[in-house]
């Protein structure tokens, strides 16, 4: 083998572990931020308990309030008037009150709905290798390189040619996980690679990784035929 060959098949073996090394770190970074998102969430979610407890003890203490000058009032019919704003401002307060309690109820709903989701979304998927729209040769070998990540865990991933199951091997459980599966195909045209993966939760990706692949029947060489040649027939020579 030349050494040109060995330097180009170096040089694509490095460009190939820098794009698996860039896909890595592309979903390292999704992932910390998904965990940073959590945490922030989280905090939230806290933040507004504490909240809805401080106005829950403000409700308590107002409704207090109101019953003490509920029994004033009765006492002292001549601070019947004042009493009477006072009630009217504490039932608007309460009113205030009430709608802040719904609406941080909500917010603490709509955070956890949001939690969930993320928890629920199961792992996410992308396909390396090939490409969208790669050519191959019918009968001819093809790697599809897949990188998988999942905060509780990639525990499977599934390979499917035009809705058709591959066997795929199995995966140590990790939350990357990379995976290379040979396929050869078996007739030509349009091919869609489909790939999920399955979190230790058993819950599946809600949006699956695709490509296309053409699969071209490989044109037969002509084999080049001798063409015939002419020959000049010798004359007779004459006889002496």
């Amino acid at each position: 083998m030349k050494p040109t060959t060995l330097t180009a098949l170096a040089l694509t073996l490095l460009m190939f572990l820098m794009v698996l090394l860039a896909a890595f770190v592309f979903v390292f970074q999704g992932q910390v931020s998904l965990r940073r998102s959590l945490t922030e969430e989280k905090q939230t979610v806290d933040a507004i308990k504490q909240e809805q407890a401080a106005l829950e003890l403000n409700h308590s203490a107002l409704q207090e309030d109101a019953t003490r000058m509920f029994y004033e009032r009765a006492t002292a019919a001549s601070e019947n008037v004042v009493l009477t704003e006072q009630l009217a401002n504490t039932d608007e307060q309460l009113a205030t009150l009430e709608a802040e309690s719904t609406l941080l109820s909500q917010s603490r709903d709509e955070v956890e709905e949001e939690r969930d989701f993320y928890k629920l979304s199961g792992p996410l998927v992308k396909i390396i290798e090939p490409q969208s729209l790669t050519g191959v040769n019918l009968g001819e070998e093809l790697a599809i390189v897949i990188i998988a990540s999942d905060v509780v865990g990639v525990e499977a991933i599934t390979i499917s040619i035009n809705n058709q199951l591959l066997d795929t091997p199995p995966i140590i459980s990790d939350q990357v996980v990379t995976l290379e599966q040979k396929w050869i195909p078996e007739s030509a045209g349009q091919k869609r690679i489909t790939v999920r993966a399955v979190n230790k939760d058993n819950v599946t990706s809600r949006q699956s990784a695709e490509v296309i692949v053409l699969v071209r029947t490989p044109t037969p060489q002509s084999t080049p035929t001798a063409r015939a040649t002419d020959t000049a027939t010798p004359e007779p020579s004459p006889t002496p």
